[in-house]
């Protein structure tokens, strides 16, 4: 687990997030989460039919996106 802790954000998230994590953190449906993981440049492991999603590079994506509008 990474424990971030600073005066504004406390996280505490695994290493490799699965999809249900990334639609509790957005508060997005499930079909939202499957089609944003699909979006080219996603941060994404694929193994077989499950997905993980690395923590930091979900952090820089989330980053890079700020003032984006993404549609999914």
């Amino acid at each position: 687990m990474i424990n971030i802790d600073n005066e504004e954000t406390k996280l505490d998230l695994p290493l490799m997030l699965k999809p249900t994590d990334i639609q509790n953190h957005l508060g997005i449906s499930k079909n939202k989460t499957y089609n944003l993981i699909q979006l080219k440049g996603f941060p994404k492991i694929q193994i077989g039919n499950q997905y993980f999603i690395p923590y930091e590079e979900y952090l820089k994506w989330i980053k890079k996106n700020i003032g984006s509008t993404i549609s999914v």
